[in-house]
């Protein structure tokens, strides 16, 4: 028995030959998400006349094939025989992704935004960066338990470089991610967290920038690699834009609608105290529009509202 025999009995049931659909659509049926290569990786759709993977085996056997696989707008159509054809009453219904309103600075969801939106309902505040780390390794498992996980993983033999949490698909994931925060003190049911009131907002946007260049250089040795920089934060000052025109670390702000890319550099005038272990200009070689989004709330009143960043770092010009 497989988890995706779902499928294939609605493939059995269908009346005519021709099936478009929506991977939302499929994930109904299924009862479960897809797993994350399914978005990312035309081979995971590819029509193979022997197989074992379990959801190939679900329309091969049932004398179906993938055609006009769109990833971006995550459709495909399922073909039986040759030449397609539709029965009166087998059109389907409008897609329901394009009915969707589009998300804020017109970013498109990525399947990481559908896993922190669980999260958020199971775990809207976390005790440390090594907590949210964890929970968010434990929720991608299990929204795709055949992805392996992995912590502190080195990709890059020869390089000092260590991702927060490595999947290892083929071609692989990489996600890194930050959390600071400003001190509160909240009880969420029967458990209390008191953040820390981390400060140096400066050097913490250098570091998140600085994990995105860790990104670029993992997607340009390892051939379709794929990584997502993550910053989750209650402190309003990473997306509000900043309070003075000029600034010793203007070119690290990370405030909403920003774009990002080429030489990122602090400026002449700042001091050595601060720039100490940091002195290095971050170069990007992508383009990068940011776009945040609402994580949860907790409580009311000062920095009780946490918003996080996700930036998809693809393939590279």
């Amino acid at each position: 028995m497989s988890k995706y025999d779902r499928l294939r009995d609605h493939l059995d049931g269908i009346d005519g030959n021709l099936w478009r659909v929506s991977f939302s659509e499929i994930e109904d049926i299924l009862g479960f998400r897809l797993p994350p290569s399914a978005r990312c990786h035309q081979a995971w759709w590819a029509n193979e006349a022997r197989t074992q993977s379990p959801q190939k085996l679900a329309w091969v056997r049932s004398g179906w094939k993938t055609a006009d696989l769109d990833l971006k707008c995550e459709t495909v159509s399922f073909v039986r025989g040759g030449t397609a054809f539709v029965r009166p009453g087998n059109l389907q219904k409008p897609l329901r992704r394009l009915a969707e309103p589009m998300p804020p600075a017109g970013r498109p969801d990525h399947w990481l935004d559908k896993v922190l939106g669980k999260l958020a309902q199971q775990r809207p505040v976390f005790h440390s960066e090594a907590d949210f780390q964890h929970a968010l390794a434990w929720a991608i498992q299990e929204d795709s338990s055949d992805t392996p996980v992995r912590l502190e993983f080195k990709p890059l033999s020869d390089a000092r470089v260590y991702i927060d949490i490595w999947l290892g698909l083929q071609p692989p994931f990489a996600i890194e991610l930050k959390y600071p925060t400003k001190g509160i003190d909240v009880n969420i049911g029967a458990e209390r967290f008191t953040l820390a009131n981390h400060s140096a907002a400066d050097l913490r946007r250098y570091d998140f920038l600085k994990d995105m260049a860790r990104l670029e250089e993992v997607a340009r040795t390892l051939p379709g690699a794929r990584g997502f920089a993550v910053l989750l934060t209650n402190d309003r000052a990473y997306w509000r834009p900043g309070q003075r025109e000029v600034s010793i670390d203007d070119a690290f702000h990370l405030n909403e609608g920003r774009e990002l890319s080429g030489e990122l550099a602090w400026r002449d005038h700042a001091g050595a105290g601060t720039t100490k272990g940091r002195e290095q200009s971050i170069t990007l070689d992508g383009r990068y529009s940011l776009s945040w989004r609402s994580y949860s709330t907790v409580g009311s009143g000062n920095h009780h509202e946490f918003r996080y960043l996700l930036v998809s770092i693809e393939k590279l010009p």
